[in-house]
């Protein structure tokens, strides 16, 4: 998986029958004392990508939302803020509650 914010990095799923299944973010680096790979940030929230970051961030600090307040909070459409939230829920990402959209505890 790429990270569409910096090339430089590659998301990798981490998946297996005795560890529990994460992502990390992985940086390459050339140059610099210490040259190679390293492991930049790790966490299930990377598969939501930049945008669905923002509404991870706002759900989990802010509490259950509706699309409404989501769109209003972050300054999006109506429209882009529901397909986003379908991306995030397809994902697992977030959990619909009524007409509420919430972090998954």
């Amino acid at each position: 998986m790429d990270d569409a914010n910096n090339p430089k990095y590659k998301l990798i799923d981490v998946r297996g029958r005795s560890i529990p299944e994460t992502v990390l973010r992985i940086g390459f680096g050339s140059s610099g004392t210490n040259p190679g790979v390293f492991a930049v940030d790790e966490g299930f929230e990377l598969k939501a990508g930049p945008e669905g970051m923002k509404v991870l961030q706002l759900l989990k600090h802010g509490g259950p939302k509706t699309p409404s307040e989501i769109s209003k909070a972050l300054d999006r459409s109506p429209n882009s803020t529901h397909q986003l939230l379908s991306r995030l829920r397809e994902r697992d990402l977030v959990l619909k509650n009524g007409a509420r959209y919430e972090y998954p505890s």
